[in-house]
């Protein structure tokens, strides 16, 4: 196996692809290029650039295989990366999700609660500390 099979069979593993259709669609590239980074036996820069983004891989295990450190983002509990960029979206949608469930009173109190020393103005009401007592107003 060629030092280039090598490094292709640790993109083929780390994507969860087998053919160059695949990579392609992970990589977001033609399969085209799969087929002239073969023929050149040469990976383009942007590929590495990709994997690190969206997989979490470190471009040096890529290149040589080093066995450490192999991901460069947190791994779930069965110890395989986060994407961090999809992880991010999941959260974003919990968050807003919630968010939507909340009532006026529910989110001032746990804004509150998360930001000690908040003052939170509702409307055109004089905000409140957070001891209730009225916010004096700058002149």
């Amino acid at each position: 196996m060629t030092h280039f099979d090598s490094i292709l069979r640790r993109i083929h593993e780390t994507t969860g692809t087998r053919t160059q259709v695949q990579l392609a669609d992970q990589l977001q590239v033609k399969q085209s290029s799969i087929s002239d980074a073969k023929r050149r036996a040469s990976i383009p820069d942007s590929w590495l650039v990709t994997l690190q983004r969206v997989f979490g891989v470190n471009p040096e295990w890529i290149l040589n295989g080093d066995p450490e450190p192999r991901w460069l983002v947190p791994a779930d509990e069965k110890g395989r990366p986060l994407n961090v960029t999809r992880e991010r979206e999941r959260l974003e949608q919990e968050v807003r999700r919630e968010l939507d469930t909340l009532g006026v009173g529910e989110l001032i109190t746990r804004l509150r609660e998360a930001v000690p020393g908040v003052v939170i103005t509702v409307g055109n009401a004089a905000p409140e500390s957070q001891d209730g007592e009225q916010a004096r107003q700058p002149q």
